[in-house]
């Protein structure tokens, strides 16, 4: 299988994350907090009991409601029935077989029992432990989950993730593409591990598995013609990460069906901030592909520093009127869908627009 392209920087942290977040330190680092977590409960409960705390809270109208006693009889084994579902998930790992977290089910569960029985600084110190819990499990379930597409991982979700994790990763590990191990999504891959499109250079990795049940390779999350526009115009270093230029992108662009159609348009164009969560809602699409496994090289690291070539590239903005200076494709924010292609000598147009000034950008995207 013939590869179309390199893996740039961004996409190595990508993949790194993929590789820490199905990593059974992980899981295992998820269990360490889940047993922390029943250990602070069990000392809260025998403090409340010690207390009595229970003999100011039964009354005709509720009852047993909100004790500890009831709290320890019901919502104490949702704790310990998320610590053997865990325990369960370790053990699976030895036949190469991953599964999600029980971290929504028992969420669900604790929310229907009162926590009154608790003082107020008991019951913050367990909200901010459970909180860690499910934020932790949330990286596995959308590495391993395998119902829906949309809930797994995509660009926009992997730049949050890594600007979480990135301090776990202090070092990337070496990577190196397979050729010879491909896989297709709907199938099992071959090989455990993660995955990249074999000819989309924009596509998202994906973590799969071969063990039974199988984790097949689902569609690939990649750009639409929104999320294209918005690596044109935003570039790649600041795709998600600049609030300001994904807001002027936005404003640019405000005749996008997708964003006119987004229920938090009017609310998003109050604040720089939400720009790039309004437009990662509908910049991607999600599609069949062949895939290529991304081997780590044991023992061996390279810099988490961004690549020159990525980092320090030239970025040519001519404005109208002046002559084109590198014959290739260009783009202005002034206009949507204004790319073509313009030879060197040629004079740069001016586009009517509320915009501003016409500043033709050169395309990062050629061909």
């Amino acid at each position: 299988m013939k590869i179309t392209h390199e893996l740039g920087h961004w996409q190595k942290k990508q993949i790194a994350l993929l590789y820490h977040f199905s990593s059974l330190e992980f899981l295992e680092n998820l269990q360490a907090r889940i047993n922390d977590l029943i250990e602070f409960t069990d000392a809260t409960l025998d403090k409340a009991n010690t207390q009595r705390r229970d003999d100011l809270l039964i009354n005709k109208q509720w009852g047993y409601r909100n004790t500890s006693q009831n709290w320890g009889n019901h919502a104490w084994q949702l704790l310990v029935d998320f610590q053997k579902s865990i325990s369960k998930n370790i053990a699976r790992r030895g036949s190469d077989v991953y599964s999600i977290t029980d971290a929504n089910y028992c969420a669900r569960g604790l929310a229907e029992y009162s926590m009154d029985w608790a003082t107020p600084d008991e019951e913050a110190v367990f909200n901010k432990k459970f909180q860690e819990i499910s934020d932790h499990a949330g990286q596995i379930d959308s590495t391993v989950q395998r119902n829906y597409p949309q809930h797994g991982w995509d660009d926009f979700r992997l730049h949050l993730a890594w600007c979480a994790y990135a301090k776990q990763i202090p070092q990337l590990p070496k990577l190196r593409l397979r050729p010879d191990i491909n896989g297709m999504s709907g199938k099992a891959p071959p090989v455990t591990g993660v995955y990249v499109p074999q000819s989309d250079a924009n596509g998202s990795p994906q973590f799969a598995w071969a063990g039974n049940p199988g984790g097949e390779l689902l569609d690939c999350a990649t750009f639409n013609g929104l999320g294209l526009a918005a690596l044109r115009e935003v570039g790649r270093s600041d795709l998600w990460a600049s609030d300001d230029k994904m807001f002027n992108f936005v404003k640019a662009n405000l005749n996008d069906a997708g964003l006119q159609s987004d229920s938090f348009l009017e609310r998003s164009l109050k604040k720089a901030s939400l720009a790039p969560s309004l437009v990662a809602r509908h910049a991607f699409k999600y599609e069949p592909c062949e895939w290529v496994f991304v081997e780590v090289v044991p023992g061996e690291y390279e810099s988490n520093e961004e690549d020159n070539a990525e980092s320090n590239a030239t970025v040519i903005r001519v404005p109208a009127g002046q002559l084109c200076p590198q014959s290739g494709f260009y783009f202005t924010p002034a206009h949507m869908n204004s790319r073509r292609h313009f030879n060197a000598g040629e004079a740069m147009p001016e586009v009517a627009s509320e915009y501003g000034a016409t500043i033709w950008q050169w395309d990062t995207v050629q061909g």
